[in-house]
């Protein structure tokens, strides 16, 4: 049984996402948003013998990110189809292509950061960065990218570094929190900075400033080595496609 999240059960939503690296993510966005925005849903599903929670469930402007750590139940499953045909529908997708990749854990790290770089701030300079090195992030608007990243520093659920080159921005990284976990995402160093360590210094930089104790990371198979040297080590993977799902991998 799935269930629509209240604004009364948002502590036990965040109680469930715990230290999953994919409830990680929920947890930032249902703490920023809460559960009265039209763009931003969250549901939990609950087993129907014993109403113990099984899944949390999370979709943000179309995307839907599932926290199941004991494996994907199937009214999940034909919840997550539904939404993936009205998905289709909307954008008029047909032969949806799907992608995997790694979920890393940090073991540990003994990167020193020796470069300058900028803690919370120069959000521009993140977009700057992101708009060269991802081809879909460079349609994405300024404004919708400043004020969520603003909304979730000032609501303690994400941090920023960005490395610069005195004025210029050259690489940068990003963690969602939850409580118990960090999720680092939009690790990037554009392209005529590449090869000198940038993005591992905006990397250690924000290690050396999360205080959690399990801290994780969604990548590409082929990045692995890179995130291996940063001291990550694999423990599962992710499944994502063009209807906009986000999942533990089965």
């Amino acid at each position: 049984m799935i269930k629509l999240v209240t604004p009364s059960q948002i502590d036990s939503f965040k109680s469930f996402c715990g230290c999953d690296p994919f409830g990680c993510k929920l947890y930032s966005l249902i703490t920023a948003y809460g559960t009265e925005e039209l763009f931003a849903q969250f549901w939990l599903c609950y087993d129907d013998a014993t109403s113990v929670v099984t899944a949390a469930l999370g979709k943000l402007e179309g995307t839907l990110t599932i926290c199941a750590p004991q494996g994907i139940p199937e009214d999940v499953h034909i919840f997550a189809k539904m939404l993936a045909d009205i998905n289709c529908i909307e954008s008029g997708a047909s032969g949806l292509s799907s992608r995997s990749g790694t979920v890393m854990r940090l073991n540990s790290s003994c990167l020193e950061c020796t470069k300058e770089v900028r803690l919370n701030s120069g959000i521009y300079g993140i977009y700057q960065i992101l708009s060269t090195c991802d081809a879909a992030f460079a349609h994405a608007a300024l404004d919708a990218v400043y004020v969520d990243i603003h909304r979730r520093i000032q609501c303690g659920v994400m941090q920023t570094s960005v490395l610069y080159k005195g004025e210029k921005p050259c690489a940068c990284a990003v963690a969602s929190l939850s409580q118990g976990a960090a999720l680092i995402s939009s690790v990037a160093c554009v392209p005529e900075e590449r090869g000198q360590g940038l993005a591992s210094q905006a990397v250690a930089a924000l290690l050396s400033s999360i205080e959690r104790d399990n801290i994780y990371l969604f990548c590409r198979d082929e990045l692995i080595p890179f995130y291996q040297r940063l001291g990550f080590t694999s423990i599962g993977g992710y499944f994502e496609n063009e209807a906009r799902f986000f999942c533990p991998k089965p």
